[in-house]
C-alpha cells in the first residue's frame, strides 16, 4: 500500500510484476497514467479491474 497522489507515486515506486491490478481513481488523467505505467507489468494471466 502506498499513500499519495498516483501521478507522483507512480512510476517512482513500481513492483516487478502485477497479478491483480485494480484501478479506481475516477478520473481519466489518473487512470491513463496508471495504465501507461502499471498495465505493462501485468503478468500473462493477470487480472485487470477498472472501476468508475
Amino acid at each position: 500500500f502506498v499513500e499519495g497522489d498516483i501521478l507522483q507515486t507512480v512510476p517512482s515506486i513500481l513492483p516487478q510484476q502485477i497479478a491483480l491490478l485494480r484501478l479506481d481513481t475516477d478520473w481519466y488523467a489518473s487512470t491513463k497514467h496508471e495504465m501507461i505505467h502499471l498495465y505493462p507489468l501485468l503478468n500473462k494471466y493477470g487480472v485487470l479491474i477498472i472501476d468508475d
